[in-house]
């Protein structure tokens, strides 16, 4: 559990670092973390156009524990199929960009509604490349912990 959570936050910082970039083609780099927050804050979130920074704080906090949460399912399923963590990787990625493509549909709400098809597909990749490279450095890390006196 220790190495997914560790994993999910790389992942979220390797995304965010995305999510960065796109918000400042839109003007605002962090834009994408208040329509984020609009998620589970609703439209007050983007009422203000320049949201407070409790909701952008929200906004990345909810971006942190998804990223964590993808991160303990894709962990979850390396352990239990003896490795493969680059499939698991994608497979982890395209089912988080298919989860955000139906929240945008059938919802309105998340990063959907925000990033067109090809700037998901980069965070997609961005989380498909960060979850495994998560896992090596937390396994790494956990190795080296574990050989200290």
């Amino acid at each position: 559990m220790e190495a997914g959570i560790t994993t999910g936050l790389i992942a979220a910082a390797a995304t965010a670092g995305a999510l960065m970039g796109f918000g400042i083609r839109f003007g605002t780099p962090l834009r994408p973390f208040n329509t984020i927050a609009a998620s589970v804050l609703g439209a007050i979130a983007l009422a203000a156009g320049n949201a407070p920074s409790l909701i952008t704080a929200i906004g990345l906090a909810v971006h942190v524990v998804v990223c964590v949460g993808w991160a303990l399912a894709y962990a979850w399923l390396v352990d239990h199929t003896n490795g493969r963590e680059w499939f698991w990787g994608v497979v982890t990625a395209f089912t988080a960009f298919v989860v955000t493509s139906i929240l945008a549909r059938a919802l309105d709400i998340g990063l959907g509604t925000l990033l067109s098809v090809p700037q998901r597909i980069v965070v997609a990749v961005a989380l498909a490349i960060a979850l495994p490279m998560g896992m090596r450095l937390a396994n790494s890390a956990q190795r080296q912990h574990s050989r200290s006196p």
